[in-house]
């Protein structure tokens, strides 16, 4: 009777530590939808989807808020960019709304050569505090020192976030 125990026991082990593997890798291949919250109105496109980095995405090498990830107050944020982003040392940094919406603006800067298009390390301070509860983005934008009169398209990388 104790060896038919153990005999179950061990197929029991055996299906979960196949099966709980197989489930955890399905899991993480789901598309995740963020519904938004009750302190932003229920139009379907207040939906952010896919937590997928939008824009000039490939420009992007790191950011230490991630896709998705629950924020407030005021957070401290590094990330690492290549490209002409920078003018004088800064990148601009948004806060924006599902609707694409400018919530707050403000500035990351570098600490190396901001004139060359190869990866620039930056810093920024980013706060959340007495902005609504629900799905936003973190822009990063090229510093355009000509206010758009260039001609040249701005490049543009928008993170998906949750504002708690």
């Amino acid at each position: 009777m104790g060896n038919k125990k153990s005999k179950i026991i061990t197929i029991i082990i055996i299906v979960i530590c196949i099966c709980l593997p197989i489930t955890l890798y399905l899991i993480g291949k789901r598309k995740i939808t963020i519904a938004p919250s009750n302190n932003i109105s229920n139009n379907t496109s207040n939906v952010v989807e896919n937590l997928e980095i939008l824009g000039n995405k490939d420009d992007l090498i790191s950011f230490s808020i991630k896709p998705g990830q629950i924020v407030s107050g005021v957070q401290e944020a590094n990330g690492v960019i290549s490209g002409a982003y920078f003018f004088e040392a800064n990148v601009i940094i948004r806060i924006i709304d599902v609707n694409k919406n400018i919530l707050r603006n403000t500035y990351g800067t570098t600490m190396e050569d901001w004139m060359t298009t190869g990866p620039k390390p930056f810093k920024t301070s980013l706060d959340f505090t007495g902005l609504s509860a629900g799905p936003a983005y973190i822009g990063i934008e090229q510093d355009d020192p000509s206010g758009g009169e260039s001609g040249m398209q701005t490049r543009k990388i928008l993170i998906p976030i949750v504002i708690k």
